[in-house]
């Protein structure tokens, strides 16, 4: 999809009999598209998508001057299954109370780090001290060192390792 007009560039549709598997289609319809855009003409500069191992390594080998990123929800997304996996484990149950949280910080991360790698990483990792609920901290900070948010009402029950 064109950011500038909303319109939809390309679409491929596959069958499952046309690759040697179900998980191979959502790389070879990328690539189908990608190779048919470059051919048009249009210069992609951003391509955001999940995180797909396959479509990774196209990116990496093919299109490496395509600026690749990672679709905010999939990683979110992600993220929240890993840490409920953890949180069933023994010792690990007050974990739970904190997904949502954590899920939160990450979407304001990448909301407000103004397409600053370093900054997104600063405020990602900033979540270490606000579970533990340290608002303010020097050690690793280049360009955060206070969480920037007023004090937040306690809605759920979190207890502060």
């Amino acid at each position: 999809m064109d950011r500038e007009t909303d319109i939809i560039l390309d679409f491929q549709l596959l069958q499952v009999s046309e690759v040697a598997n179900s998980s191979r289609m959502e790389k070879v319809g990328l690539e189908r598209s990608l190779s048919k855009l470059e051919e048009l003409g249009l210069q992609i500069e951003v391509l955001a998508t999940d995180r797909h191992p396959q479509v990774n390594s196209l990116m990496k080998k093919t299109y490496s001057h395509i600026d690749h990123q990672v679709d905010v929800w999939h990683l979110a997304k992600n993220v929240s299954k890993k840490l409920r996996e953890q949180a069933q484990k023994k010792g690990c149950s007050q974990l739970m109370a904190w997904i949502q949280s954590i899920s939160n910080h990450l979407w304001w991360s990448a909301a407000t780090c103004n397409k600053d790698p370093d900054l997104l990483r600063e405020k990602w990792t900033s979540i270490v001290y606000h579970v533990t609920n340290t608002h303010s901290w020097m050690v690793g900070a280049n360009l955060l060192n206070v969480l920037m948010h007023n004090s937040l009402k306690k809605n759920r029950e979190q207890s502060y390792g």
